[in-house]
C-alpha cells in the first residue's frame, strides 16, 4: 500500500477475508499522562501511563543498562524517528517492538452496511400533497473528518492539535499566561491560553517581501475578520512606534516612488494581471486611468447604440 499524506489521510488497502471498502489504522487507546516513567505515579511529574515499550503482558521492557525504552513514531521509515511524550495519543504496539509503523495497522471496521433501509410518507389533501423518505443504514464504521483534521500529527509528530495546541513561546499581555495558535473561521490567530478567563487575540504575523514606505523597516501581512478574509499590509513597527503607521490593502514597490508626485508605488491586480500603480488616489496618474476607464465605457456604449 501507499501513503501519499499521512498528516491528513487514512489507508486505501485491501487484506484478504476482509471486505472491500474497509477501514485500516492504528487503534488508539488514549492519551499519555507523563512523559517520565514511575510505577508508582507522582502527581505532575511522573507516574505508569508513559510512552514506555511493554510487552504483551504489559510489563516493561528496560535496555542492557536497566532503563525504560521510550515509544517512537517511525510511520513511513522515518530516518529520525519522533519519540513520544505526555500529551500524544497512544497508538496499540501490536508486535511490541516499541516502534509505531506500518506493521502496528490493524482492521478497524468496515464502511459497508449491514442493514440497508428505507421507507416513505405520503399525504394529500386536495390539490396539496406531501411525501417524505427516509433511508437508513446500519452495522457500518465512517472516517470522521472533524477529528481527522482536529487531530492530525504536525510535520509527522503525533501531538494532537485538539489536545494541545501549538505554542508559540510568548506570554500573554493581559495575564501573563502562554500564548497558542488557534485555527478560526478566517484562519489561524493567537490567542491566551487562559481562554475564557482571559479573552485575549492578535493576528498571526507573517513577513511580507518588501520594505515600509515611510520607515524602511519590515512588512507583514494581515487577514481582516471584517472584509472576509481579504489580505493588508503594515509596517512591523506598527502599533510599537507612534510615528509609523503605515496600512495598505496593497503591497508597496520597494524602492520606487512616484514620477509625478513622489508617493510610493504599490502592486496593483486586474485579472491576471500585475502592475506598479501610485498609491496616492488624487496623483494625475489614478485621475488619467479613470478619465480614461470611463471614456471607454462611454464609447462602448455610443457603438451598442449606433448599432441599434
Amino acid at each position: 500500500f501507499k501513503v501519499d499524506n499521512p498528516h491528513t489521510k487514512y489507508l486505501s488497502y485491501v487484506a484478504l477475508k476482509n471486505s472491500y471498502g474497509s477501514i485500516y489504522g492504528f487503534k488508539y487507546k488514549g492519551v499519555y499522562q507523563y512523559s517520565d516513567y514511575s510505577e508508582v505515579e507522582v502527581p505532575g511529574v511522573s507516574g505508569p501511563n508513559a510512552p514506555v515499550v511493554k510487552d504483551a503482558d504489559g510489563n516493561v521492557i528496560l535496555n542492557s543498562k536497566g532503563k525504560t525504552k521510550p515509544m517512537v513514531f517511525g510511520f513511513g521509515a522515518l530516518t529520525n524517528y519522533y519519540e513520544f511524550v505526555g500529551g500524544d495519543a497512544i497508538y496499540e504496539d501490536i508486535n511490541h517492538d516499541g516502534n509505531i509503523n506500518e506493521l502496528d495497522i490493524v482492521y478497524l471496521g468496515s464502511s459497508l452496511p449491514k442493514i440497508n433501509g428505507g421507507f416513505s410518507l405520503r399525504m394529500s389533501w386536495g390539490r396539496l400533497s406531501w411525501r417524505n423518505s427516509f433511508n437508513f443504514r446500519y452495522g457500518n464504521r465512517i472516517v470522521n473528518a472533524s477529528r481527522l483534521g482536529a487531530e492530525a500529527p504536525r510535520e509527522l509528530r503525533n501531538v494532537m492539535a485538539a489536545i494541545e495546541p501549538l505554542k508559540t513561546g510568548e506570554e500573554c499581555p493581559l495575564c501573563g499566561a502562554e500564548l497558542v495558535m488557534k485555527d478560526g473561521k478566517y484562519g489561524q490567530f493567537i490567542a491566551c491560553s487562559n481562554f475564557p478567563t482571559c479573552k485575549f487575540t492578535k493576528n498571526v504575523e507573517v513577513k511580507a517581501k518588501g520594505t515600509c514606505p515611510y520607515c524602511g523597516s519590515g512588512l507583514l501581512t494581515h487577514k481582516s475578520k471584517k472584509y472576509r478574509n481579504k489580505t493588508f499590509y503594515t509596517c512591523d513597527k506598527k502599533g510599537k512606534d507612534p510615528d509609523c503607521e503605515f496600512i495598505s490593502w496593497d503591497l508597496p514597490v520597494e524602492g520606487k516612488t512616484c514620477s509625478v508626485c513622489g508617493s510610493y508605488m504599490v502592486w496593483k491586480r486586474y485579472g491576471k494581471k500585475v502592475y506598479p500603480r501610485c498609491s496616492n488616489k488624487e496623483c494625475t496618474t489614478n485621475t488619467q486611468r479613470s478619465s480614461s476607464s470611463r471614456k471607454k465605457s462611454e464609447d462602448k456604449g455610443s457603438s451598442a447604440d449606433a448599432n441599434d
